[in-house]
């Protein structure tokens, strides 16, 4: 198990979601699906969002300490898709 704790793993999901958001503002889904470069970047920042949340433990303090802080990032990225 890695010694990275829950709140650096969460903080690697929230830079993801900001590196996605970054990356495909102001730009359609066409221009997006065209563009290798754009949809490797997104896929590699939507694998680091798996990988870290499958590492975070599940207990109840890591949910009420670090929820909060991923509920706008998320809808806003809900949002986009």
């Amino acid at each position: 198990m890695s010694s990275r704790s829950a709140k650096a793993r969460i903080q690697d999901i929230l830079n993801a979601i900001e590196s996605i958001q970054s990356r495909t503002t102001g730009i359609s889904f066409d221009q997006f699906s065209q563009d290798e470069t754009i949809v490797k970047a997104v896929l590699y920042d939507l694998i680091i969002i798996g990988e870290a949340a499958i590492n975070i433990p599940v207990t109840w303090s890591t949910i009420q300490n670090n929820l909060p802080i991923l509920i706008d990032p998320l809808q806003q990225l809900q949002a986009r898709l």
